[in-house]
């Protein structure tokens, strides 16, 4: 028995409506494997330069590292003894190395004298982790690993917990700072070139900070007004640079805090 046209033309539209979904599977199947591609391609470059960044920024905490310890080193050498935190990036200088009396700001006889053999490091340590020219890398022949790396050093100034009131205020805060701002003076007085020191940002890397009584040393932390020494102090925190240095700048910045 033949088949009518209608059966016919029933068929065919059957057949082609069969195809029309099988092109429409195929195509959504090629775009899914194009986009599959793609996010695996993405996702590697992702992770390779995630690899990279963590293993500049774990570069950059070994020299910080090999950096202090330098420093540390020369120090010692000149009878100047430090504490140093090597996670934190910190160079502490405590009352065995800058000792300030209880609610004053001024560097005098010993104090003076270290914060001079200080700087005089500093100025022949620093200046090959900061952005120099060529022909000055090479005239102090810097290691070329060591160039661009260094962003800040914060000369942080810190006090006990004695409150140090006028006139029902509280001047803590400004003594920190005050604090801060003579010790960098004084290294200044010895080594001027620290101030002509900059960042891959043309920025200086010297900045100042004050944060009262805020960041005991670690153990000598005091629920009562204690008169600690170990306290007034000053911090010297080096920061590295990273691939995407943007840190907002702190120069005059005074933290919260109080204390003597």
């Amino acid at each position: 028995m033949m088949d009518s046209p209608r059966s016919r033309a029933t068929e065919d539209e059957s057949a082609s409506y069969m195809m029309s979904v099988s092109d429409i599977m195929s195509a959504l199947l090629f775009v899914f494997i194009i986009t599959l591609m793609a996010f695996v391609l993405n996702f590697q470059q992702a992770h390779s330069q995630l690899e990279d960044t963590l293993g500049r920024y774990t570069g950059l905490e070994d020299l910080r590292e090999r950096m202090l310890k330098e420093i540390e080193r020369e120090l010692e050498s000149r009878d100047i003894e430090v504490a140093v935190d090597y996670k934190q990036g910190v160079l502490r200088l405590d009352e065995r190395a800058i000792r300030f009396e209880s609610s004053k700001s001024e560097l005098q006889g010993p104090a003076a004298e270290n914060a001079r053999l200080i700087a005089a490091v500093l100025n022949s340590l620093l200046p090959c982790y900061t952005a120099l020219s060529e022909a000055r890398a090479r005239a102090l022949n810097c290691r070329p690993e060591t160039l661009n790396t260094l962003e800040s050093v914060f000369v942080e100034g810190h006090t006990d917990n004695v409150p140090m009131l006028r006139n029902g205020e509280d001047h803590n805060w400004d003594l920190s700072a005050q604090r801060a701002i003579r010790t960098y003076r004084e290294f200044l007085v010895t080594e001027p070139g620290l101030a002509s020191l900059f960042n891959t940002r043309r920025q200086p890397i010297f900045s100042v900070t004050g944060y009262g009584d805020s960041r005991p040393v670690p153990g000598h932390e005091h629920d009562d007004p204690t008169a600690d020494p170990r306290n007034r102090r000053i911090d010297l925190r080096f920061i590295m640079e990273t691939p995407d240095s943007s840190a907002p700048e702190v120069i005059g910045k005074v933290g919260a805090g109080s204390g003597e």
